[in-house]
């Protein structure tokens, strides 16, 4: 095992840390076809990999599957409700990848195709116990990313503000570009990698500490709660002064001033509205597991959550139709206020199939009500419809999920 061998492992464990195919498919299809492309022909082991017997790795059907495999990828990271499915085996499916491709420079090294340069194996033996720390170096890294975007998952479950799906494009491309990087400029792409990773593993950590160090004794037992918790999830004493929670569920400084709204403020956040702990089911019945609270236990607390929203509604519509009249800028900051307000109260309780049902449905008629939107005059009242539109269809079937009389 030589230091290109070493650098290249390293490398391809950031890259695979963020997509799991699209490295995959880029690698195959370089060691296929690379020596076609000028900035890589002059790459020694491209050379000669180029024209000769195709391993396994590099067979048209593998690299077919891998092309088609990194579309749907690509499609399903951008659809929030996919993206959550995905998240639960997305290590595992990463970790899985890079042995195959690890292990399928290998198969192609065996062939005798490369002999030099990058993908220099000196020994089967070091390469195996070097692709299996490689392996296990991808799943650290994944399992790192998967905590730091749980946060942000947990903060706006529904991508209401766009920021998951920014981050998954920057991903994207960064799985694309970041490869060629690893062949042409490989220190440069382990700088990067040890920066992001670096960076995000600081993050965490003060995340974690901040998280641990605003929680609160209680008076009774001296558990610890959240500063926002209305009760002990111990002994389920009540807290004296709960406080706010903000936009994305984090606890502010602010008391809250009303115990009775601020609980429904908890639930509307996806957090017990006993401690205040994150809930995980996409369902309107489940239990806190941290203090075994029982979510919309009767109708009268499902009743007063669907009035709290529904008493949004008027001036929501009332700013809809002022942005309605600014061309696409209006259109988008309208959609973002109204999911916020609106929708992700309801769709976040929503199973994931049938939330993207209804998603898909809506979207398919506001292709037409977007396009109405460019109409001077006509266009003041788009915004608006999709608002309602919006809102009668995740309120109905979150009043659906709820099986109670309300």
């Amino acid at each position: 095992m030589d230091l290109n061998t070493l650098i290249y492992g390293l490398g391809i464990s950031g890259l695979f840390a963020s997509r799991a195919f699209i490295p995959a498919f880029i690698s195959s299809f370089m060691l296929r076809y690379g020596e076609y492309f000028p900035i890589l022909k002059d790459i020694d082991f491209l050379q000669k990999v180029g024209g000769g017997e195709p391993s396994w790795f590099t067979n048209g059907y593998v690299i077919t599957a891998l092309g088609v495999l990194s579309i749907l990828e690509i499609g399903a990271t951008k659809i929030p409700e996919a993206e959550e499915a995905l998240e639960s085996v997305n290590k595992y499916l990463k970790t899985g990848m890079v042995a195959a491709t690890y292990f399928g420079f290998m198969s192609t090294a065996d062939k005798g195709f490369i002999e030099g340069n990058l993908m220099v194996m000196q020994a089967g033996f070091m390469s195996g116990i070097w692709g299996t720390i490689s392996t296990a170096n991808t799943y650290l890294f994944a399992s790192l990313r998967s905590s730091i975007l749980e946060v942000l998952f947990e903060a706006d479950q529904d991508d209401d503000l766009g920021l998951r799906k920014l981050i998954s494009w920057a991903e994207d491309g960064w799985a694309v570009i970041g490869f060629f990087w690893l062949i042409i400029y490989p220190i440069v792409v382990l700088i990067i990698l040890g920066v992001i990773f670096g960076s995000a593993f600081l993050l965490k950590k003060h995340y974690d500490r901040k998280e641990e160090k605003s929680k609160i004794d209680c008076g009774e037992c001296e558990a610890t709660n959240y500063p926002s918790a209305t009760e002990c999830h111990s002994c389920h004493a009540p807290v004296a002064s709960p406080v706010k929670v903000g936009l994305f569920g984090q606890s502010k400084s602010d008391p809250a001033e009303d115990v009775a709204k601020h609980k429904l403020r908890l639930a509307e956040k996806k957090r017990c509205p006993a401690c205040a702990t994150r809930l995980s089911e996409r369902n309107p019945h489940q239990t806190c597991d941290t203090c075994g609270h029982e979510l919309f236990k009767n109708s009268t607390i499902a009743k007063d959550y669907l009035g709290m929203v529904a008493g949004r509604l008027p001036l929501v519509l009332i700013i809809s139709l002022g942005l309605s009249f600014i061309p696409f800028l209006g259109l988008v900051i309208g959609v973002i206020i109204y999911r916020i307000q609106l929708v992700a109260p309801f769709r976040r309780y929503i199973p994931l199939h049938r939330s993207l049902f209804i998603k898909w449905m809506i979207r398919l008629l506001f292709f037409v009500l977007i396009a109405v939107q460019l109409i001077p005059g006509v266009g003041g009242i788009v915004v608006p419809i999709m608002a309602i539109i919006s809102y009668m269809a995740y309120r109905g079937s979150f009043v659906k999920g709820l099986n109670l009389s309300v």
